[in-house]
């Protein structure tokens, strides 16, 4: 998973916060909540100076749901994923015109700025595990990346 975020973020940093789902709202854990442990790890790749401020772009390892766990974990961490809405969703929305992951800073085809760049699952009854993988899209390209 990588994903783009606000900031100059530090070269690794981890977040071992618990997470809780209130009704449509994914959100750290607090105390008398039904949580969920969730480790997430940030190995930054890059760091962008743009004409609207520092950016990082991070890799991320995590240990649950990839969309809840790292947008709650990065923003805990103080580095926000750009397009990410302020209150999230327990599930995330699609790409559409009016989806709240999207942020008119990255284009008009742009929502979140995080990828999962590979799966692997085995799908019931298939007895071997899929993998599907896809290409970076740009913004999760380090600038000097060949």
């Amino acid at each position: 998973v990588r994903v783009r975020v606000r900031g100059e973020a530090p070269e690794s940093l981890t977040c071992d916060a618990p997470l809780a789902i209130h009704g449509e709202r994914v959100t750290l854990a607090s105390a008398g909540d039904d949580a969920t442990p969730a480790v997430t790890a940030f190995r930054r790749i890059a760091v962008c100076s743009e004409a609207r401020g520092c950016e990082s772009i991070l890799e991320v390892e995590l240990s649950r749901e990839p969309i809840a766990q790292v947008i709650v974990h990065a923003e805990a961490r103080g580095f926000p994923i750009l397009g990410a809405p302020p209150e999230l969703p327990s599930a995330a929305a699609g790409r559409s015109p009016t989806s709240p992951y999207r942020d008119l800073d990255h284009g008009p085809d742009s929502d979140l700025a995080l990828v999962v760049e590979a799966l692997e699952f085995t799908p019931p009854g298939a007895g071997a595990p899929v993998q599907v993988a896809i290409d970076r899209p740009p913004w999760a390209v380090a600038p000097d990346a060949s």
